[in-house]
């Protein structure tokens, strides 16, 4: 059903917001086998744990985040939980049709994790606050943010099976 692109690159470290997210995705996807990490050519928190234990729950869609999200839709519309990695600016700014329309307006079960959205190592052209200001105003869509720097290390309560609000 899903497969695993091999050149795909792994790293071990996750990146210091991904600390805590990491250690609620591996939670809540030992928990539930319908969780699945959609990859948009880059890594996801726990990558080594699905490369391990459920490499056919890994789908990679390279840099076309517009597919990546409707991907997820279709898979969401089959009971699946499809979790999308990716930077903030590229998910709101290639794919934000295609997220309101074929995810949201039709109320799929799909996460975000949208990194360096208003912090983080990778630049100014990365750190985009208007991500956020964008996502906001989209319909059925709930936004999580870490607090606090100390916040980010800890595990997130999971919302694999939320709809709404995981707060």
């Amino acid at each position: 059903m899903v497969t695993f692109n091999k050149y795909v690159q792994i790293e071990n470290k996750p990146s210091m917001a991904g600390a805590g997210v990491e250690k609620a995705i591996i939670a809540a996807a030992t928990k539930n086998e319908k969780i699945l990490a959609v990859l948009e050519d880059m890594g996801f928190p726990g990558m080594l744990w699905f490369k391990k234990n459920c490499p056919d729950r890994i789908v990679e869609c390279g840099i076309a985040e517009a597919n990546g999200a409707v991907m997820a839709a279709g898979l969401a519309a089959e009971g699946f939980i499809p979790v999308i990695n990716s930077f903030l600016f590229a998910d709101i700014g290639r794919a934000y049709n295609q997220i309101r329309q074929s995810i949201l307006v039709d109320r799929f079960n799909v996460k975000f994790i949208g990194r360096e959205g208003a912090w983080g190592e990778t630049g100014i052209s990365h750190n985009t606050v208007e991500g956020i200001g964008s996502t906001r105003v989209l319909p059925n869509l709930v936004i999580l943010t870490p607090p606090t720097p100390s916040r980010r290390k800890k595990p997130p309560r999971p919302c694999s099976n939320t709809w709404g609000r995981c707060s």
